[in-house]
């Protein structure tokens, strides 16, 4: 039988391998969530960059669609009618007209491009700031102008 003194340093030492085993186990389930943690972030981060890309492309659509709509309604409607253009830009873009006067205009950034056509002349050309900018087409002698 121990003695009470050697009984505690018994004891003693149980607590303390207690409580280095909870330690290990602490630090392995850490390294393995930080493993998963590496593992998982490159997936994050690409997936990220693809919804970034594909909005940036959807505003670029969508000012070129806008903007189509109202050159098409503008020739419709005939001279001396004019409409703004709401365009909501997450990067500063160039829109001009293919050839002066064509029937299409072009918008392009520093990656896209996009062409489109329209039933009048167009003679557009405007460099647009990142941000909300409000523009104004008009119908000058059936030629689709940037007010």
């Amino acid at each position: 039988m121990l003695t009470g003194s050697a009984n505690r340093l018994r004891h003693g030492s149980m607590r303390n391998t207690q409580k280095a085993q909870v330690s290990l186990e602490f630090i392995i389930i850490f390294a393995i969530a930080l493993s998963f943690l590496i593992m998982v972030l490159p997936a994050v981060l690409s997936a990220q960059r693809s919804a970034q890309a594909e909005l940036h492309s959807f505003y670029l659509r969508k000012m070129a669609d806008d903007i189509e709509y109202t050159s098409n309604t503008l020739c419709i409607m005939g001279e001396g009618n004019e409409r703004a253009v709401s365009i909501v830009s997450d990067s500063d873009m160039n829109i001009t007209s293919t050839a002066l006067p064509g029937r299409s205009f072009t918008i392009t950034d520093g990656s896209a491009r996009i062409a489109r056509g329209v039933k009048c002349s167009t003679n557009i050309s405007a460099q647009l700031k990142k941000g909300s900018t409000e523009i104004i087409l008009k119908n000058e002698n059936e030629i689709i102008v940037l007010k």
